[in-house]
């Protein structure tokens, strides 16, 4: 009865999604603006407005976030949108989304790892639960090398507390089954976590728990997203991926490169999953503002192998 009222709240919210996109609009058209400036060297405040009396100093492109963030919200808003209205997985947007997303961890990653030499501590809280579901538009998108590289800063992350987590284990699952599928050990910081058989089952051959386990993620997804904001599901409370089953696709794709066989799974929130993973394999693919901006980072040092081979200057 719980999940049924769940569900019904759910599909209302769904269907009062329309106006995301617009009501976004106006504020990613403002940091591609930004994002413009900083490429022709008048964007941000002026560097030595920036300057903060830390050791290793700070570059300039450290700063950068919303000019980021917003971007890659924005076009994971758009993807949710034409899943909605069309059934179906955008590949720009989901590769628009992925790229604003590997650039703007790629730089927080680097500064993660200089802050206990700038601070003498581990920055707690640095990002919020969902931005970890970006391993899964990698995934979808066949980006192995770029998920392998988020997983690092995630897991490492996981271990140091580098997330804000609150209520739901979606972003917790997604780290741990990514370990599991790379053959990693990686504990859980619930014990017992609730997602334990799933995590330890993922490669079963036996479809009909699969798709259990299936169940059991979207459910769980329905509830949480449905809920309000006071619940403190921090996976769900932005609204970019409440509609779209991270969890569950993580799974299924999993299970696919892993050349294990998959139920077809349909759930009445979500619709027919297994669709939704038939986008070929993609080149990691800068739009043009972007790839003008990450070449604007690397005249300032910016090196995203080097962030994520951690070669840091004082170390």
């Amino acid at each position: 009865m719980a999940m049924n009222k769940s569900l019904e709240k759910f599909l209302r919210k769904k269907k009062r999604t329309g106006k995301d996109v617009l009501n976004y609009q106006t504020i990613f058209e403002e940091e591609l603006e930004n994002l413009r400036r900083y490429c022709n060297g008048s964007g941000l405040v002026q560097e030595s407005e920036l300057i903060e009396d830390v050791t290793p100093a700070k570059k300039l492109w450290e700063h950068l976030f919303s000019e980021l963030s917003v971007p890659a919200s924005y076009y994971q808003l758009c993807l949710r949108e034409h899943l909605i209205k069309q059934s179906k997985l955008d590949i720009d947007n989901l590769m628009c989304a992925f790229t604003y997303n590997y650039i703007l961890k790629a730089k927080e990653y680097f500064s993660l790892q200089r802050f206990p030499m700038r601070y003498g501590r581990e920055r707690e809280k640095a990002y919020t639960s969902h931005e970890v579901f970006c391993i899964v538009q990698g995934a979808l998108l066949g980006l192995a090398c770029h998920i392998d590289n988020l997983f690092q800063m995630f897991s490492e992350g996981y271990q140091k507390g580098w997330h804000n987590r609150l209520h739901g284990r979606h972003m917790d699952f997604i780290i741990l089954l990514y370990a599991r599928y790379k053959s990693d050990v990686l504990a859980p910081l619930d014990c017992p976590f609730e997602y334990d058989e799933i995590i330890e089952n993922w490669a079963t051959t036996d479809l009909n728990k699969v798709t259990e386990y299936l169940t059991t993620l979207c459910d769980d997804q329905v509830v949480q997203a449905a809920a309000p904001p006071s619940k403190g599901y921090f996976d769900f409370d932005n609204g970019e991926w409440d509609f779209i089953p991270a969890s569950a696709l993580l799974l299924l794709k999993l299970r696919e490169l892993s050349g294990l066989d998959n139920p077809e799974f349909i759930h009445p929130g979500f619709g027919h999953l297994n669709p939704l993973l038939e986008i070929e394999p993609q080149p990691f693919t800068l739009d043009p503002l972007l790839e003008k901006v990450v070449q604007r980072m690397k005249e300032q040092g910016f090196n995203e192998d080097d962030i994520f081979n951690r070669v840091i200057e004082g170390h």
